[in-house]
């Protein structure tokens, strides 16, 4: 993966579909400095850039004990924090900073948006109307004085 260039990567999901991710500038570098200090394929054309020790692709059993070992190395221990977790946080954050759900569910995979509106139902109402001044379209109105104007004399 050349760190310069590529700003995706292909995964297989649910079902072996694969599609396209978005990776930061600064995700694709660290991945391109794992794969060259710590990747040690047995095939040479091996696409997966996560192989375990002895060269086989990680399984999904791998990924959930790694998420564990991490888990409890960092003291989470009163909380369950199985690998899909960092899905939907990530699904969350990207509403939060602004995201639009179209695209997120479009990079998620999913087949519909109502499928991806199901991860973001505990977002908090404080955050779902942290937008709300700036997109009102009462913003816009002018309101004025001249409501007597308007209305007559019953206001």
């Amino acid at each position: 993966m050349n760190s310069q260039k590529k700003s995706h990567i292909k995964v297989r999901g649910k079902g072996n579909r694969e599609r396209e991710i978005g990776v930061s500038p600064q995700v694709a570098k660290l991945v391109w400095k794992y794969s060259r200090l710590y990747r040690h394929s047995k095939q040479p054309d091996e696409q997966r850039i996560f192989v375990v020790r002895y060269g086989e692709p990680l399984s999904k059993r791998g990924i959930e004990a790694i998420v564990t070992r991490v888990r409890f190395a960092s003291g989470i221990t009163d909380v369950q924090c199985p690998p899909h977790t960092f899905r939907r946080t990530f699904s969350t954050m990207c509403l939060v900073q602004g995201g639009a759900i179209e695209k997120l569910s479009r990079e998620l995979g999913h087949s519909t948006v109502h499928v991806t509106e199901e991860y973001i139902k505990s977002l908090p109402l404080s955050v779902a109307r942290q937008d709300h001044e700036e997109f009102s379209p009462v913003r816009r109105l002018r309101l004025t004085s001249r409501r007597r104007a308007a209305y007559g004399d019953a206001c």
